[in-house]
């Protein structure tokens, strides 16, 4: 049964770093910054596998009278071409076409000053990933993107390294066709798309690690072990939501020393006696049971259950008042945390949407490597905010969310 008293974990201390990994000849500048999440390496990446799609598909392709002669693309056409990409978040039109229009009301200039609309488009239909040719049967689902997926993650994490409370939260990327890995949430804004599990820093939603779920017959609590795989050893306190969370991963990360912090669904563990209780508490009560870990059902409005290997059963007081008695409203320290440190999904998740980059496309994987790009955009963002704390104001993201990022190269500027 539950106990009244409990004794509070014996947390170790962090022992991993915090903060940039990198270092800016000129902080101030956004080209370097950019560079820094990017690099050269993935511009000649998706410069040398666009070309070589187009060798490999020109064929198949229709060709009309008007269509430019196709000729290979540059890395220097490939930065221009990602810049207009990101300008078309900053300005939203249906028709890619529309960019290029004369007409004076809607016409913008910089698109035709950067690039024509007649190499705008080859280059967007033959912008591919991957050498389709190396594709065997027991390439996975995501083949076609996976080098420049994997490349995004490696600079997230290199780059920068986040605080001890990370939090691990699942995101959207919006897709109604054919795919088999394609989910369905009837609860969420974005019902149709693929599923992105993310690690992000809680304070900031910095974008640390990712994994796409692609149906391939990975167990729940691998694909975290997996996901997690870079905070293993060194102390980190990550909070997740009830989907993920169970007494059998909580005892698994810790011994692996991670500890955890969230919510959990009633048949992830929690013993019978436990829950019994817990249908017989008041508003207010709390009950629990530690063997190792902590879980711990609080009662609201509803029934809360909630699992930590980080707090213990203290409760403090929340700063508010309940309207009909007028007395201080008091909450366990697990709940308290876990709604502090659980909104770095949320933040990023924000920030994201506001000039997003996705565009509609017939092939899913460029859905996936613009949201890529999103998030490399909205790292960048981060990035450039921490080395430049001393400037008043930053210019790609205002008070309302604007977001306005540069990528061309020096040359061209």
């Amino acid at each position: 049964m539950g106990r009244k008293t409990d004794k509070k974990p014996s947390n170790e201390p962090f022992l991993g770093t915090t903060g940039l990994n990198i270092v800016t000849d000129n902080p101030e500048s956004i080209v370097e910054v950019m560079s820094s999440i990017t690099g050269d390496g993935l511009i000649l990446l998706l410069t040398e596998e666009s070309n070589l799609y187009h060798s490999q598909n020109a064929e198949k392709w229709k060709v009309s009278p008007k269509t430019l002669k196709w000729y290979d693309i540059t890395p220097e056409e490939m930065r221009k071409f990602w810049g207009l990409m990101i300008l078309m978040g900053q300005v939203r039109k249906e028709n890619i076409r529309d960019y290029w229009s004369t007409v004076p009301t809607i016409s913008i200039p910089i698109f035709p000053r950067t690039m024509s609309r007649d190499r705008f488009e080859p280059i967007w239909q033959a912008w591919y990933f991957s050498d389709n040719s190396q594709q065997t049967q027991d390439s996975g689902q995501l083949f076609k993107i996976w080098p420049t997926y994997e490349y995004s993650v490696q600079k997230f994490w290199s780059v920068y390294s986040p605080k001890q409370e990370p939090s691990l939260d699942e995101a959207t990327i919006p897709w109604r066709g054919r795919l088999k890995f394609r989910t369905y949430n009837p609860v969420k804004i974005t019902k149709y798309g693929v599923l992105v599990r993310m690690v992000c820093e809680a304070v900031s939603g910095y974008v640390c690690n990712m994994q796409i779920y692609s149906a391939e017959g990975k167990k729940l609590e691998e694909a975290v072990l997996s996901l997690l795989d870079r905070n293993l050893g060194q102390n980190h306190h990550i909070y997740q939501d009830n989907f993920y969370n169970s007494v059998r991963l909580a005892q698994s990360l810790l011994d692996r020393n991670v500890r955890v912090c969230g919510t959990m669904r009633a048949n992830r563990g929690i013993p019978r006696d436990l829950e019994g209780e817990g249908k017989c508490l008041k508003k207010g009560q709390s009950a629990f049971q530690r063997k190792g870990d902590m879980v711990q059902v609080w009662k609201d409005k509803r029934l809360v259950q909630m699992i930590s290997t980080i707090h213990d059963t203290t409760t403090v007081n929340t700063g508010r008042k309940d309207t009909k008695t007028n007395m201080e409203i008091k909450k366990p320290y697990a709940i308290v945390w876990y709604n502090k440190f659980m909104k770095g999904m949320d933040r990023a998740d924000q920030d994201l949407s506001y000039y997003s980059v996705l565009r509609k496309t017939v092939k899913w994987l460029k859905k996936v490597v613009l949201y890529l790009l999103n998030c490399a955009l909205f790292n960048a963002f981060f990035v450039y905010r921490t080395l430049n704390t001393h400037k008043s104001k930053v210019q790609e993201l205002s008070a309302r969310g604007r977001k306005v990022l540069d990528i061309r190269s020096p040359e061209s500027k």
